[in-house]
């Protein structure tokens, strides 16, 4: 089982990106037998990450299965796999619930960073072998989006379910199209797969692009 979630619109984006290609990406893979969720986060520092644990609590999500978080980066110029997640919320606007924390810590106690545990190192040579433009990023900001991050990671149930956590931020359209977008979470969600079956020997239900993109309808 695999989750993918994309933020609602937020500020100048009425179409976030993120919804749009967790959404597509979610619906491709389930046309290809692969059992897979979508679900759309608010922009909330308060909303996002209870969102998200209903609908893991929904799914049952255990050993090997994936949640997948897209937020949107306007000022990147390629799909980018988060690689650590760091606890601090400093937030330059408002939520979308009017919230606006600034230089906060976003757990207490918790560890000032936390590394995804995505498959990000075979997930990239597959997308870029894909031809879609992808690389790594240890910055995930300050926002929402870090928060999101850094809560998924840093969740117990999640941890002790050996549930597979991580979060990709893709950039607007103009830098890289929504369908190559939504390929490279396809692609991500099929090496989570893959990895799972190899660590839980658990059953096939579709099977890898080995870094061939898979083809959208319009």
């Amino acid at each position: 089982m695999i989750i993918i979630t994309g933020f609602a619109p937020f500020g100048n984006l009425p179409d976030n990106p993120s919804r749009t290609c967790a959404r597509m990406a979610v619906s491709l893979l389930n046309a290809e037998g692969i059992d897979a969720a979508f679900v759309e986060v608010p922009v909330e520092f308060d909303g996002a990450f209870p969102t998200v644990q209903n609908v893991v609590r929904d799914h049952k999500l255990g050993a090997g299965d994936g949640l997948i978080c897209v937020g949107v980066a306007a000022n990147r110029k390629s799909v980018s796999l988060e690689t650590t997640a760091r606890n601090i919320i400093d937030a330059r606007i408002p939520d979308n619930a009017g919230k606006q924390p600034r230089n906060t810590k976003i757990s207490p106690d918790g560890p000032d960073t936390i590394s995804t545990r995505l498959p990000v190192k075979t997930a990239i040579e597959q997308i870029k072998n894909a031809g879609i433009k992808v690389d790594f990023s240890d910055d995930a900001g300050e926002y929402v989006c870090n928060c999101l991050f850094y809560q998924i990671v840093n969740d117990a149930d999640l941890k002790n379910h050996g549930v597979v956590t991580g979060f990709v931020h893709v950039p607007l359209e103009e830098a890289v199209k929504i369908d190559d977008q939504t390929n490279a979470l396809i692609i991500l969600a099929k090496e989570i797969e893959k990895e799972a079956h190899k660590k839980h020997r658990l059953p096939t239900d579709g099977q890898a692009t080995n870094g061939k993109q898979v083809p959208l309808g319009a």
